[in-house]
């Protein structure tokens, strides 16, 4: 027992560190795309309203909540801080999970923190509009856990009410359910233990949209497009072969080159499928029959890890929404390595799971830094120096925002990846006024005139926000 705790304890504290490091940036004064808007409009009596009709009720509660007490960018620091105590309690909660179905703890260490490592992971703590995220996933996590294991009805009611509360505060989140079935079902190969619990979670969503469809009515609101259901299955499979499973094969070597970032998700899905299949497998018609049964049942759990986005008409791609797609990639490729290194020494085991952590490691907290919190530190601190020139509230300040691909154009970054990592802010055509309106002082923020640069020639009193122009000089010689 004191062997399991000692290593319970420095996994925990490995843990720790770990978030330290690739996130210690969060305490950086900076924004992203919404959230200078949030900011802005979060006192407005109808704020609320698009996030109810997107079905995400407690989600649209909180961020009022939050972002009506907030008046500077810089006290965002706090929201991400919150999230990231809550992502801190999920790695933990998940290891536990990992640890409790007898996954060794060289393994189940390896698991957490390459999901840590993720780009999903990623994002919804370096992003103040995901603040939630990370408390959806754990209290999906614990509803997935009770489903599982324990047969009361109490319990079923218990994992229910968790689950639309997982709902209500992001869709996605909600699929984190299906990890513990998963780990389960993985470890030990019964698919009867599939049915109650998939029942359950089944039945959490058919609750949850007629719970959705009933505040919709009271409150007079008609759905988001994300709130209405795509009905074309083959669409949605091929949707989400070709979109969020490619992705997810190739984790956090976002930046790479696209030939590299085929082949690394080529040899990921190889790895997950022969991992299935025993070399004996074709000896025996029987073996066969089990193997494939096995592929399907797995290929199912895929499914249900991005089923909100897959049934959904909303099509739109992102890593916040990719955390349990992810968790499986990592899951499969991690037992491979077990599979691979069992015949091995304890120390070659040791040593080539601590080279793939680290490298994860690197590649995150270049993902997290490089390409994104040093872009949006540095967007906002340029906006804030121009308009910290104007001298009283007549003045006009005129921003010329950044393209989408102008960072990968001059070369700072490879590519945008998704809406999340590399570009800027100002890139989306909502922020640039928002985001000026937010640098500008407090006593002078709602009478300065601001717009959107046409290329007119200034006047007295008119100043010019150019992020390229002023991004190139200061920060990319």
């Amino acid at each position: 027992m004191k062997a399991i705790n000692k290593d319970y304890l420095f996994s925990i504290f490995i843990l720790f560190i770990l978030i330290l490091v690739l996130f210690w940036g969060i305490l950086n004064t900076y924004a992203y795309t919404d959230v200078y808007e949030f900011i802005l409009n979060a006192k407005n009596d109808n704020f609320i309203n698009v996030f109810i009709q997107g079905g995400r009720l407690l989600y649209g509660v909180l961020i009022k909540s939050i972002f009506s007490q907030l008046s500077l960018v810089e006290h965002l620091k706090y929201v991400r801080l919150f999230s990231l105590f809550g992502g801190f309690i999920l790695l933990t909660v998940l290891y536990q999970v990992l640890r409790f179905y007898k996954v060794e703890n060289i393994y189940a260490l390896a698991i957490t923190v390459l999901f840590a490592c993720s780009p999903s992971f990623n994002i919804i703590i370096i992003w103040a509009a995901t603040f939630q995220v990370s408390w959806a996933l754990l209290i999906a996590l614990i509803a997935g856990y009770i489903a599982v294991e324990f047969k009361s009805n109490t319990s079923v009611f218990v994992s229910i009410t968790l689950g639309i509360v997982a709902l209500n505060l992001y869709q996605p989140a909600f699929t984190f359910f299906i990890i513990p079935v998963f780990i389960k079902w993985l470890t030990n190969r019964d698919s009867q233990i599939l049915l109650k619990p998939l029942i359950v979670h089944v039945v959490t969503y058919v609750f949850y949209f007629i719970t959705y469809k009933f505040y919709l009515f009271g409150l007079d609101l008609k759905p988001l497009e994300r709130g209405g259901i795509e009905y074309n299955i083959v669409y949605d499979v091929l949707h989400f072969i070709a979109g969020p499973l490619k992705k997810s094969l190739s984790y956090n070597l976002i930046f790479v080159s696209r030939t590299w970032m085929k082949v690394i998700a080529a040899f990921s899905l190889i790895v997950i499928i022969i991992n299935y299949i025993d070399i004996k497998t074709f000896s025996s018609k029987l073996r066969s029959k089990n193997v494939a049964i096995t592929i399907t049942i797995a290929s199912v759990f895929f499914v249900f890890s991005m089923l909100p986005n897959v049934i959904s008409l909303d099509k739109w791609i992102s890593f916040r929404s990719m955390s349990t797609l992810f968790l499986l990639v990592i899951i499969h490729i991690i037992f491979a390595l077990s599979n691979g290194l069992k015949n091995c020494s304890f120390k070659l085991q040791l040593v080539s799971i601590s080279l793939l952590m680290i490298g994860s490691i690197f590649s995150a907290y270049y993902n997290i830094n490089h390409g994104f919190i040093s872009i949006q530190t540095a967007e906002f601190e340029i906006v804030k120096s121009e308009v910290s020139k104007i001298s009283d509230d007549k003045s006009m300040v005129y921003i010329k925002p950044a393209s989408m691909n102008s960072l990968a154009e001059m070369g700072y970054i490879k590519r945008v990846v998704t809406d999340e990592f590399g570009r800027f802010s100002t890139s989306s055509d909502w922020v640039p006024i928002p985001i000026v309106k937010m640098a500008l002082d407090e006593k002078i923020r709602e009478n300065v005139r601001v717009e959107v640069y046409g290329g007119q020639p200034l006047k007295e009193n008119e100043i010019l926000v150019d992020i390229e122009k002023e991004f190139k000089e200061r920060y990319w010689r």
